[in-house]
């Protein structure tokens, strides 16, 4: 029999004396600034690949099949772990699309949406070669 999980914000309210507030968030985290729409301009000036849509940041890449798109997101995914910041993506076959916002920050583009964009561009160029 497997135990329900138990969710570190459930955690945070049972031993709310015990923690700091900060203690389940990882320090990349603390990168909340929402960006104005000049910062945004700015910076997708520096992201191949991505543009601004809906509040959101976007991109899509396309491999040479599926097992190449597949190394990729699996990157992807120990990055967006190691600094706690999740970005939404889709998968077919060899094309992989990004939809980016903070979801701590009313789902608008913060500077972490910037530094995952920023890591996803620079992995991707490591498979697209």
């Amino acid at each position: 029999m497997v135990a329900d999980p138990i969710y570190p914000s459930e955690l945070a309210s049972r031993f709310s004396g015990f923690f700091h507030k900060d203690f389940w968030y990882h320090k990349e985290m603390k990168q909340l600034h929402i960006l104005s729409e000049e910062e945004i301009a700015k910076e997708i000036k520096t992201l191949p690949k991505w543009r601004a849509k809906d509040g959101t940041l976007k991109a899509e890449y396309v491999f040479k099949d599926f097992k190449t798109a597949f190394a990729f997101l699996t990157c992807v995914a120990s990055f967006a772990e190691k600094i706690n910041h999740h970005p939404a993506w889709s998968n077919l076959y060899n094309t992989v699309s990004f939809t980016l916002s903070t979801h701590d920050a009313g789902n608008e583009i913060t500077k972490a949406d910037v530094k995952l964009a920023r890591y996803i561009s620079k992995t991707a160029v490591q498979f697209l070669n």
